[in-house]
């Protein structure tokens, strides 16, 4: 993760530095720049491909911080929206495991790197007041996906094992003897691909050329699952999101 953390920072002072440059001319020009921090709520939904029946569902709750760049279409009205934003998601799992006597409790945790590119048109209400409504894809990149179970093995040892849901490796520290084998009969049957690709819309509003809210979701186009599993069932991931933003 401190790989990946580290591309983050780079990334996103990379488009900093590229909006700083552009930023002295944004309200003659029409081009802004905004930091964007919200909540998201990611569900994914597995159905059967020969009959489109539901097999399963589950929701992560989790939050996104980014950068978007706005340059300008059509004067005062339509633009179009680049960003670079980090998503964390993760899951507390309410089902627990046992495993010789010992009972295991489990998270899920996720994290995302994601670029949106959407065209926007902006309304301007009065002078203080914008509203707007963008839509367009997102393409996203998945950095990590696991799956974390931890336990008590006695007053002063603690045990954990988790599963990858890219690369299907399974790690555990301070596990019974036989704790990999059992585990792997609990994992999902699937393993996740790391692209993806959204298209959603949202709506939201401007104040005083500074203040920014938004609300939208976006549907997954892409089946999430590869090898044999993905011939059989296809998982999609979709998305709500809502957040506050400063404009410069």
């Amino acid at each position: 993760m401190k790989r990946f953390s580290i591309c983050i920072l780079a990334a996103v002072l990379a488009l900093a530095t590229s909006a700083g440059a552009s930023a002295r001319g944004f309200r003659s020009g029409g081009v802004g720049t905004g930091i964007n921090f919200g909540y998201l709520n990611s569900a994914y939904r597995t159905v059967d491909w020969a009959t489109d029946e539901l097999t399963d569902k589950s929701g992560m709750n989790g939050l996104y911080v980014g950068m978007n760049h706005d340059a300008t279409l059509i004067h005062d009205a339509l633009y179009l929206e680049t960003g670079l934003y980090y998503t964390f998601l993760n899951e507390a799992r309410r089902e627990t495991l046992t495993f010789l006597s010992n009972k295991l409790i489990g998270d899920r945790t996720e994290h995302y790197l994601n670029l949106p590119v959407r065209v926007k048109y902006s309304f301007p209400v009065s002078h203080w007041l914008k509203v707007f409504a963008y839509g367009g894809p997102t393409m996203s990149i998945g950095l990590s996906s696991k799956l974390n179970y931890r336990t008590r093995l006695t007053d002063d040892q603690a045990a954990r094992i988790s599963y990858n849901y890219y690369n299907g490796d399974i790690q555990s520290k301070n596990m019974p003897e036989g704790a990999l084998t059992w585990f792997d009969d609990q994992l999902p049957p699937s393993q996740y691909r790391r692209f993806d690709v959204l298209l959603g819309g949202a709506l939201g509003a401007e104040f005083f050329d500074m203040l920014e809210v938004h609300i939208g979701y976006d549907w997954g186009l892409i089946n999430r699952n590869k090898g044999d599993y993905a011939e059989d069932f296809k998982t999609r991931r979709n998305q709500f999101y809502f957040s506050v933003g400063l404009r410069f």
